[in-house]
């Protein structure tokens, strides 16, 4: 279980640098991945989740970069429910 949390995050982290476009601010990009770390905490088994919250700490520094530096489609984050959800927002 440990590999597929850093699989999530790592595949999240290389998904969304890999773009670009508009600027955001941390405030717009903020509860867009709030809501899809949440969506994705809430599906893993609740032994995993101090493993999940370590690595959420560690991914969310590049996906905010990510997010505010215009390379994700904001409005599309905020109606992601799950990870293959957000990964299809990428611009």
């Amino acid at each position: 279980m440990k590999k597929q949390i850093a699989v999530i995050a790592l595949t999240l982290s290389f998904a969304l640098v890999n773009c670009n476009k508009e600027s955001k601010t941390s405030a717009e990009c903020k509860p867009a991945l709030d809501k899809v770390f949440a969506a994705i905490e809430s599906s893993i088994p609740e032994e995993q989740k101090a493993q999940f919250a370590t690595l959420k700490t560690q991914a969310e520094p590049g996906l905010m970069d990510a997010c505010k530096n215009g390379k994700m489609d904001l409005e599309c984050m905020n109606n992601a429910k799950d990870l293959q959800a957000m990964l299809t927002c990428k611009k």
